[in-house]
């Protein structure tokens, strides 16, 4: 069946791989796993329910390297994070059940490096670099896969940047990494705003810029009566570095803050203030995990607490 999918370009791409890897004379499996977002009873009999998705691994120099035909745009090896470091069964008459490798959190960081140069009118030049990983950047590539160069810019501005940036006028863009599935890829554009800072009887206030918002992603609810799932998680890393224009100074910082939850989720923000330099950093780390009911008050108060830490305003007095 596999040579007639391959013909066809048509058909279970991985079958097609484990037959790829036999025609190169390579040790390879076919293997059931169950995936971190289902349900998570250990069972003494297997069903199909549990073990739905189908991988190959193929033996390494050093180990087993797993992988599934159906990923995009993404990197040998790769595996969606509610896969990895999961219960899985071969296909052989072993039918022995095998631990699918881990994939660290790390994996799939992004990083968000800022650039604000503020005038004395409250607008402002906004430089960006974003550096997507893992499964960010196959979600970008696919999504760039999709748009036509022409338009790029104009959705770019209109469906991306104006929803962290609203107002703003889109003046550069660059994208690299699109073509190389095996690296970051990264955005970095430049954005003009007419009006960023609003102005106050002291001087003038700066909005927090790239703002995680944990509690809408991962605790919107009051409380719970069953655990929560956060199957994937997140890895961010934000640097946010404003420049004041000549005779404006910063009358403070936005305060340093560490956090930490159940299952070693975390989240920190320094800020280190110069004479017209400053600069705000976090860090935020939630690994996949289950959140159970006793557990999620504690967890929900991290988030709003990380909220209100990354809402802090700049002041600028000019």
């Amino acid at each position: 069946l596999a040579p007639a999918m391959l013909a066809a370009r048509n058909g279970n791409r991985t079958r097609i791989l484990l037959y790829l890897f036999g025609i190169a004379g390579l040790t390879s499996q076919l293997a059931l796993a169950r995936s971190y977002a289902t349900d998570a009873t250990i069972a003494t009999m297997a069903d199909d329910e549990t073990f739905q998705h189908l991988l190959v691994r193929v033996r390494g120099t050093h180990d087993w390297i797993w992988a599934q035909g159906g990923a995009r745009n993404t990197p040998f090896g790769y595996l969606p994070r509610p896969l990895a470091g999961m219960r899985a069964l071969l296909l052989d008459e072993t039918a022995a059940e095998v631990t699918v490798a881990e994939r660290p959190l790390e994996e799939d960081l992004r990083t968000v490096e800022v650039s604000v140069a503020l005038r004395r009118d409250g607008g402002a030049r906004v430089e960006v670099v974003e550096t997507q990983r893992g499964t960010f950047a196959a979600q970008w590539r696919n999504d760039l896969e999709e748009i036509p160069e022409e338009v790029l810019e104009q959705q770019f501005e209109s469906q991306y940047v104006a929803s962290f940036l609203p107002g703003g006028d889109l003046r550069r863009l660059s994208i690299t990494g699109r073509d190389d599935p095996n690296g970051p890829l990264v955005l970095r554009y430049e954005v003009e705003l007419g009006s960023l800072a609003r102005e106050t009887r002291e001087g003038r206030v700066l909005p927090p810029l790239f703002r995680a918002r944990l509690a809408p992603q991962f605790a919107s609810a009051a409380s719970r009566t069953t655990t929560m799932l956060i199957a994937s998680g997140l890895a961010l890393d934000v640097s946010v570095r404003v420049t004041l224009p000549e005779g404006a100074t910063f009358p403070g910082a936005p305060g340093d803050v560490a956090l930490s939850s159940v299952h070693g989720a975390r989240m920190q923000q320094e800020s280190a203030a110069g004479a017209r330099e400053l600069t705000v950093r976090r860090s935020y780390r939630i690994p996949r995990m289950r959140v159970s009911p006793e557990d999620y008050a504690g967890f929900a108060r991290f988030c709003r607490e990380a909220d209100d830490a990354e809402a802090a305003e700049i002041r600028v007095r000019m």
